[in-house]
């Protein structure tokens, strides 16, 4: 039985909107593992400098086993908001 479309959409608009940041997703993961030592700091924010780092690959994987959330990139509405609401 084939999903209704607004679900359809809805699922294609997750997937673009995911591609979308992940520049974003691999900044913070570089971040989490620099602040730990495990990564070189980035000197320069660019998409190139970042998607390009040699050390992303071992980032991910170490945020991921940490469990690391990226608050802006998780919860946008809350970072953003004048009036943060939980």
């Amino acid at each position: 039985m084939p999903l209704p479309r607004d679900i359809e959409e809805a699922r294609e608009a997750q997937v673009e909107a995911t591609e979308a940041v992940k520049t974003a997703d691999h900044l913070f993961d570089l971040a989490v593992a620099a602040r730990l030592g495990e990564a070189e700091a980035l000197l320069e924010i660019s998409e190139e400098s970042i998607c390009g780092h040699e050390q992303l690959g071992a980032a991910a994987e170490l945020a991921d086993s940490l469990k690391a959330l990226h608050f802006p990139r998780r919860l946008p509405r809350g970072v953003l908001a004048r009036e943060v609401r939980f």
